[in-house]
């Protein structure tokens, strides 16, 4: 895979790949929640219990919603 090379960042030494990973995963549930427009009390439904899927689970709890999760 070839990407432009603004697209690519270093990472701090003291960062493991794996620090980096969860960072990045977190990152995208923080994003899908606040461009999903899902509000404190609705109720949501996680299909995968994936890490991304279970740190949705967790901020979705913090912020009072009702979950299930569905692992298929």
């Amino acid at each position: 895979m070839v990407v432009p090379q603004g697209a690519v960042l270093r990472l701090p030494e003291k960062l493991s790949s794996r620090d980096a990973l969860l960072a990045l995963r977190l990152s995208l549930v923080e994003r899908f929640l606040a461009e999903s427009g899902i509000r404190p009390g609705q109720h949501l439904l996680i299909l995968g219990a994936t890490v991304t899927g279970l740190l949705l689970a967790l901020r979705a709890r913090e912020m009072g919603c009702p979950i299930a999760i569905n692992e298929p």
